[in-house]
C-alpha cells in the first residue's frame, strides 16, 4: 500500500512547479511581471471569460473549434497570471504563506465536498 498523499504533499508540488516555472521563464527571457496589479487581475478575468465561453458552447453541444485545448490554455493562463499577482506582492516560491494558503484551501475542499 502506498503512502497517503496529504495536502502538504500537494502544496510542496505546487511550490516545485512555481520554482520550475520561474527557471523556465528566466531561461526564455520572460519578465514574468506586469507593472500594474489591476492589469494582471483584468487579464485573469479575461481568461475566466474565455473559460466561461468554452463551457457555454460545450454544454449546448456546440463546442468551440479549439476545444479542449483552448479551454486548457485559458485555465493554464489563469495559473500564470495568478503567479504574476503573487510575485507582484513579493511572495516567492519559498513563501510559507503560499504553502499554508494552499493547504488551507485543500482542507476546505475536503470539508465542503467530501463524499
Amino acid at each position: 500500500m502506498s503512502e497517503k498523499v496529504t495536502a502538504e504533499h500537494v502544496a510542496d508540488y505546487l511550490l516545485n512547479f512555481f520554482g520550475l516555472y520561474e527557471k523556465w521563464r528566466k531561461q526564455n527571457g520572460l519578465s514574468g511581471s506586469i507593472a500594474d496589479p489591476f492589469e494582471i487581475f483584468t487579464s485573469m478575468t479575461d481568461k475566466n471569460g474565455r473559460v466561461g465561453r468554452h463551457i457555454k458552447h460545450q454544454e449546448r453541444n456546440d463546442p468551440k473549434e479549439d476545444w479542449p485545448v483552448g479551454m486548457a490554455e485559458s485555465l493554464m493562463g489563469y495559473i500564470v497570471y495568478s503567479n504574476m499577482l503573487l510575485k507582484n506582492y513579493d511572495f516567492d516560491i519559498e513563501d510559507k504563506d503560499i504553502r499554508q494558503g494552499f493547504i488551507n484551501e485543500l482542507n476546505k475542499a475536503i470539508k465542503q465536498h467530501k463524499e
